[in-house]
C-alpha cells in the first residue's frame, strides 16, 4: 500500500525540520513549505523532500501546496496574524480533505494571555475543536533549545545564561517533539483527537541545568542570570526575530510563576513513540558538539568580545514594534497561572491527552 504525502511547514525551523528529516527516515513522502530556496532548504532537498517555496499568507500558495497531500504539519508562524495563516491553512486542508493534520501549539495557550502568539494559538485550538478531519494538537512548553541557544558562552566564557531563576521545568528536545509529531501523522487513527505536551523526563531549575551542560563541556559552568534587556540585545545579535521575541518575554514571566512546572511531567512521549523522553544533559551533550561549542583561541576571544559588547548593542522596542504592527492586548490580561480555566483545561490536556474544550 502507497504512503500518502505529507506535508511540512516552517521545515527549515527547529520542529519542522526535525519531522522532516524523522519522516524521511522513515521513508514517508514529505513536501516542505518554505520560505526561500535557501541552504537549509537545499538539505531538505537532498533528504528527499520536495520543496516548494511559498507563503502561508497566501491562499493560492497554500491551495497549491496541499494538492495530492494526505496529511499534513502545521507550524503557525511568528507573527502578529498568525491566526490568519493557520486558518488559511485549515481552511485548505478541509478543501483537500486531508485524513489528518497535526498543529503545533503552545502549552500556554489562553484567550486573555499578554502575548499576542499565545492568545492566537488559543484562538487555533478552538478552531481544531471544530473541524471534521482528524486532527492532532502538540503543545509544549518551555523547549530545551531555548536554554541550549547560548551554549557558545558555556563552551567558551563557563557561563550559562538564565532567565527565569529558580523556577521548574522538564524542557523537551526538539527531537521528541518531533518525534511526537510523526508518531501522530503516521498513525493518524490512534491520535485523532488527542492533545499532547511532550515533557523531558526530569524537572530541573537553570542551575541543575548548568550542572547538566557542564558535565556534557567537560568544564565548569556557572549560571549567569541575566536580565531581560541584556537578553534582548543578546537575541538581536543572534538575528533572533523581534516577531518571536514579542511572546518570549512573556513566556519567561510564566516560567518564574510556575506555568511550566504546573502538570510539569507527561508520558506523552512515551504513549506515543514507546520509549521514554530524552534527559536533558543527552540533549546538552549534542549541542556541545556542535561547531560553535568548540574551543579555539580565536572562539574564546570571539565570545569574550561578544559578551562585553552585548550592553551597548541595540536592542528591540518591543511595545513599539507591537504598536506599529497593530496588536491590541486585552484589557485585562493575565498570565497562565492567574487564569483558573487554563489550569482546568490544562490539568485535563495532561491527564487525558484529549482535545477538549
Amino acid at each position: 500500500m502507497s504512503r500518502p504525502l505529507i506535508l511540512v511547514t516552517g521545515a527549515t525551523g527547529k520542529t519542522g525540520g526535525a519531522v522532516a528529516r524523522q519522516l524521511r527516515g522513515l521513508d514517508w513522502p514529505v513536501r516542505v513549505l518554505v520560505r526561500s530556496a535557501d541552504a537549509r532548504a537545499r538539505v531538505l532537498a537532498d533528504l528527499g523532500c520536495e520543496v516548494q517555496v511559498g507563503d502561508l499568507f497566501d491562499p493560492a500558495v497554500m491551495q497549491t501546496a496541499m494538492r495530492g497531500v494526505g496529511r499534513a504539519y502545521l507550524v503557525p508562524p511568528f507573527d502578529p496574524r498568525m491566526i490568519e495563516a493557520a486558518d488559511l491553512f485549515l481552511r485548505a486542508a478541509q478543501e483537500a480533505r486531508l485524513e489528518s493534520t497535526v498543529a503545533l501549539g503552545q502549552w500556554l495557550a489562553c484567550e486573555r494571555h499578554p502575548a499576542f502568539e499565545t492568545r492566537q494559538l488559543w484562538q487555533m485550538e478552538q478552531r481544531l475543536r471544530g473541524l471534521s478531519l482528524g486532527v492532532t494538537l502538540v503543545a509544549p512548553g518551555f523547549f530545551a533549545d531555548n536554554y541550549l541557544r547560548l551554549i557558545n558562552f558555556a563552551a567558551q566564557l563557563g557561563v550559562l545564561p538564565s532567565l527565569t531563576g529558580n523556577s521548574l521545568n522538564a524542557p523537551p528536545s526538539n527531537e521528541d517533539i518531533a518525534a511526537v509529531i510523526v508518531g501522530a501523522l503516521i498513525d493518524p487513527d490512534r491520535h485523532a483527537g488527542r492533545a499532547y505536551r511532550p515533557t523531558g523526563p526530569q524537572l530541573l531549575s537553570t542551575a541543575g541545568m548548568a550542572k547538566e551542560v557542564a558535565t556534557a563541556l567537560d568544564r565548569g559552568v556557572m549560571r549567569f542570570e541575566m536580565p531581560m534587556w541584556l537578553f534582548l540585545k543578546a537575541a538581536r545579535m543572534q538575528g533572533v526575530p523581534a516577531a518571536e521575541l514579542s511572546g518570549f518575554r512573556h513566556r519567561v514571566r510564566d516560567h518564574k510563576q510556575g506555568a511550566f512546572a504546573f502538570h510539569g511531567l507527561t508520558d506523552h512521549v512515551e504513549r506515543v513513540t514507546g520509549r521514554p523522553p530524552e534527559a536533558f544533559g543527552a540533549t546538552a551533550r549534542r549541542y556541545a558538539a556542535l561547531p560553535e561549542a568548540r574551543v579555539t583561541f580565536a572562539s574564546r576571544t570571539g565570545a569574550f568580545l561578544d559578551f562585553m559588547r552585548t550592553p551597548i548593542a541595540p536592542g528591540y522596542d518591543l511595545a513599539r514594534f507591537e504598536r506599529d504592527a497593530g496588536v491590541v492586548a486585552p484589557a485585562k490580561a493575565r498570565y497562565a497561572m492567574q487564569d483558573p480555566v487554563w489550569k482546568a483545561s490544562r490539568e485535563r490536556l495532561a491527564r487525558d491527552a484529549v482535545l477538549t474544550a
